[in-house]
Protein backbone atom coordinates (compact mmCIF):
# COMPACT_ATOMS: atom_id res chain seq x y z
CA UNK A 1 0.00 0.00 0.00
CA UNK A 2 1.59 3.36 -1.13
CA UNK A 3 1.80 6.41 1.40
CA UNK A 4 -0.49 8.31 -0.29
CA UNK A 5 -3.42 5.41 -0.20
CA UNK A 6 -2.87 5.39 3.63
CA UNK A 7 -3.20 9.17 4.12
CA UNK A 8 -6.41 9.34 2.27
CA UNK A 9 -8.12 6.14 4.71
CA UNK A 10 -6.96 7.67 7.61
CA UNK A 11 -8.37 11.33 6.17
CA UNK A 12 -10.93 10.46 4.64
CA UNK A 13 -12.99 8.96 7.88
CA UNK A 14 -11.86 11.98 9.89
CA UNK A 15 -13.23 14.35 7.06
CA UNK A 16 -16.59 13.09 7.17
CA UNK A 17 -17.05 12.99 10.96
CA UNK A 18 -16.12 16.30 10.83
CA UNK A 19 -18.56 17.54 8.29
CA UNK A 20 -21.22 15.17 9.58
CA UNK A 21 -21.03 16.58 12.98
CA UNK A 22 -21.16 20.27 11.42
CA UNK A 23 -24.58 19.02 9.96
CA UNK A 24 -25.80 17.42 12.82
CA UNK A 25 -24.51 21.01 15.09
CA UNK A 26 -26.46 23.23 12.37
CA UNK A 27 -29.14 20.73 12.13
CA UNK A 28 -30.60 20.91 15.61
CA UNK A 29 -29.97 24.81 16.43
CA UNK A 30 -32.54 26.93 16.93
CA UNK A 31 -33.75 29.55 13.36
CA UNK A 32 -30.64 32.55 13.83
CA UNK A 33 -33.45 35.97 14.61
CA UNK A 34 -32.99 39.49 13.56
CA UNK A 35 -30.68 40.94 16.17
CA UNK A 36 -28.64 39.30 18.99
CA UNK A 37 -30.80 39.35 22.16
CA UNK A 38 -29.36 41.10 25.68
CA UNK A 39 -29.85 43.24 27.91
CA UNK A 40 -30.87 47.05 27.91
CA UNK A 41 -28.35 49.37 28.20
CA UNK A 42 -27.44 53.01 29.05
CA UNK A 43 -30.43 52.62 31.64
CA UNK A 44 -31.07 55.97 34.21
CA UNK A 45 -33.59 55.84 36.71
CA UNK A 46 -35.09 58.29 39.49
CA UNK A 47 -37.31 58.86 42.20
CA UNK A 48 -39.74 61.47 41.06
CA UNK A 49 -40.78 63.17 44.28
CA UNK A 50 -43.36 61.51 46.83
CA UNK A 51 -45.27 59.86 44.22
CA UNK A 52 -42.95 57.09 42.95
CA UNK A 53 -39.90 56.77 40.26
CA UNK A 54 -39.24 56.73 36.65
CA UNK A 55 -36.56 54.69 34.63
CA UNK A 56 -35.50 54.25 31.23
CA UNK A 57 -32.80 52.78 29.21
CA UNK A 58 -31.91 54.03 25.99
CA UNK A 59 -30.74 51.02 24.01
CA UNK A 60 -33.17 47.54 24.81
CA UNK A 61 -30.83 45.61 22.98
CA UNK A 62 -33.78 42.90 22.19
CA UNK A 63 -34.67 43.13 25.82
CA UNK A 64 -37.01 45.04 28.15
CA UNK A 65 -37.17 47.17 31.26
CA UNK A 66 -39.18 48.58 33.95
CA UNK A 67 -39.15 50.84 36.63
CA UNK A 68 -39.08 50.08 40.26
CA UNK A 69 -39.55 52.10 43.19
CA UNK A 70 -39.51 51.48 46.91
CA UNK A 71 -42.76 53.23 48.98
CA UNK A 72 -43.06 53.55 52.45
CA UNK A 73 -46.24 53.51 54.65
CA UNK A 74 -46.89 55.44 57.93
CA UNK A 75 -46.43 52.06 59.63
CA UNK A 76 -43.06 51.76 58.45
CA UNK A 77 -43.73 49.28 55.94
CA UNK A 78 -41.98 49.08 53.06
CA UNK A 79 -43.69 47.74 49.83
CA UNK A 80 -41.80 47.53 46.26
CA UNK A 81 -44.13 48.26 43.47
CA UNK A 82 -43.17 48.26 39.65
CA UNK A 83 -43.88 49.99 36.47
CA UNK A 84 -44.93 48.90 33.09
CA UNK A 85 -42.08 46.31 30.85
CA UNK A 86 -40.72 48.80 27.62
CA UNK A 87 -38.62 48.66 25.08
CA UNK A 88 -38.47 52.68 24.53
CA UNK A 89 -40.04 55.61 26.06
CA UNK A 90 -40.35 56.04 30.14
CA UNK A 91 -41.03 53.10 32.22
CA UNK A 92 -42.92 55.18 35.76
CA UNK A 93 -43.86 53.26 38.85
CA UNK A 94 -46.39 54.84 41.68
CA UNK A 95 -46.42 54.51 44.62
CA UNK A 96 -50.14 53.64 46.27
CA UNK A 97 -52.48 55.07 49.19
CA UNK A 98 -50.37 57.37 51.92
CA UNK A 99 -46.91 55.53 51.16
CA UNK A 100 -43.96 57.62 50.10
CA UNK A 101 -41.15 56.93 47.49
CA UNK A 102 -37.98 56.08 49.25
CA UNK A 103 -36.03 55.19 46.40
CA UNK A 104 -36.25 54.45 42.78
CA UNK A 105 -34.07 51.44 40.22
CA UNK A 106 -34.83 49.77 37.14
CA UNK A 107 -35.41 45.86 36.61
CA UNK A 108 -33.86 44.74 33.08
CA UNK A 109 -34.33 41.36 31.12
CA UNK A 110 -33.33 40.15 28.46
CA UNK A 111 -36.81 38.90 26.85
CA UNK A 112 -39.25 40.89 25.83
CA UNK A 113 -41.79 41.22 27.74
CA UNK A 114 -43.55 44.18 26.39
Amino acid sequence: MSTSTRIRRAVAPAAFGVLLSGAFVLGTGTPATAGALGRPADCHYERMRDWGGAAECRDHNGGSYRGLVLCKYPNGKIVEYVGPWRQNGISYAYCQNESKAQSAGVETSVLNKT
